[in-house]
């Protein structure tokens, strides 16, 4: 981890802390280590407050940026037309109108007014058709699940602007397994707001930034392939990991198309099904080769007496795959090898941009490696607890004194 550049690290899986330990690891090494910021939204945890609403970069965009940005997290923002164009459209004029009336400071604050803005009525500065307000009740429903979530919900922001400006290591624990469609919007906000912050510094303000992603998968949307696209023109390396091309293909949508247009370097550990495996074989291209045949006879001529020997030998240019199928099997069963593409060296690399086998080690010791998914969640300076804010208890009822307070009887 050298080199003047933020580091981004969404850690969707976060049963154990090796991701975190490794970076604090490589941090350590440095001559002077980088601030390190922790975001979770896990209850009972530590973490540094992140609130969106008080960021420079969100502020900048304006109440109509603002509702954009809010529906790429809540993935109310679907791409189409007809009914999902008209559902699209609902949440975020329900998001604009609440932002720029109230300038919520928060999420509590912001499901207020958009539970206000969906009952509509006459006391509603809005007047819309019912049937839209109703449609919008989803942006409500969507940004309830952070209600309870004390770093989201902050007076303070540990500052993601800052962090794109210098360099800094910021950490997101999002456990998709616990949190489910919570932790989907957690993720996308992560994600989104590195995007988001590096488009509003521009170039000459913002360092590098390598945004590491941890089970691609359990974040496929609509409009995550858009974020790949800015991105790739905002400064951000993306660093992805899934175990297959079909987990990107969910619900008609196909998410792994974008990914290996915008992807430089491809590295395969296993190539599971066999769709892929005869994908990647064709990708690889072909190679000519040279095919020799070896004829021996024997003849046993009866008009002649003897055994005449006859020896031939031939040479013929065949087309096979530089990487065939059987190459990639045995890559994937062997522990140390695996399969390598780089598509564009831009002169650096010496592989042509072919996929080839590759030989590695393991950089750390089996020992290290357990001892870095012990870690404890860390405790670090800014950061507090995420506790639901306390619930009011229920008012008591008034003791009855007087014969007038009883309730009357209804007469039939």
């Amino acid at each position: 981890m050298s080199g003047d550049y933020t580091t981004v690290v969404l850690d969707n899986k976060a049963d154990t802390n090796e991701l975190l330990a490794s970076c604090l690891a490589a941090n350590n090494r440095r001559k002077k280590p980088l601030p390190v910021y922790c975001i979770t939204p896990s209850l009972g945890k530590k973490s540094h407050p992140f609130n969106v609403f008080l960021e420079d970069w969100f502020q900048a965009l304006g109440p109509q940026g603002q509702a954009d940005f809010l529906a790429l997290v809540s993935d109310t923002e679907q791409p189409g037309g007809g009914d999902k164009r008209f559902y699209s459209d609902s949440n975020t004029l329900a998001l604009k109108e609440v932002l720029a009336r109230s300038k919520p400071l928060d999420y509590r604050c912001l499901n207020s007014e958009l539970l206000r803005f969906a009952k509509g009525g006459k006391q509603s500065p809005t007047p819309l058709p019912d049937t839209l307000r109703k449609t919008s009740q989803h942006s409500y429903a969507s940004f309830t699940r952070f209600n309870d979530i004390a770093c989201l919900n902050a007076p303070t922001t540990f500052g993601l602007t800052r962090a794109c400006q210098e360099p800094s290591i910021l950490f997101f624990r999002d456990p998709i397994m616990e949190l489910g469609q919570t932790g989907r919007m957690f993720g996308r906000l992560a994600m989104w707001g590195v995007v988001k912050a590096m488009i509003y510094l521009g170039i000459g303000k913002r360092v590098r930034c390598r945004l590491f992603v941890d089970e691609l998968a359990q974040m496929v949307s609509p409009n995550l392939d858009t974020l790949y696209q800015q991105a790739r023109g905002t400064g951000v390396s993306i660093v992805a990991t899934y175990h297959g091309k079909k987990d990107l293909i969910k619900q008609g949508f196909d998410l792994a198309t974008s990914v290996e247009i915008n992807s430089r370097v491809r590295w395969y550990f296993t190539v599971p099904d066999a769709e892929s495996q005869i994908r990647l074989s064709k990708s690889a291209g072909e190679m000519l080769d040279t095919m020799e045949t070896e004829t021996k006879s024997l003849t046993d001529n009866s008009m002649i007496p003897g055994v005449s020997f006859t020896e031939s030998l031939g040479k013929q240019e065949v087309i096979l795959p530089r990487l065939s199928i059987n190459d990639i099997k045995l890559a994937n069963d062997a522990p140390d090898k695996s399969i390598l593409e780089i598509t564009r060296g831009s002169g650096w690399a010496q592989f042509g941009g072919f996929p080839f086998v590759l030989r590695t080690q393991y950089h750390i010791s089996k020992d290290e490696y357990e001892s870095r998914r012990r870690i404890p969640w860390p405790d670090l300076p800014g950061m507090e607890m995420n506790e639901p804010p306390p619930t009011q208890a229920p008012a008591e009822a008034k003791p009855i004194t007087t014969i007038d307070e009883r309730p009357k009887k209804r007469r039939f």
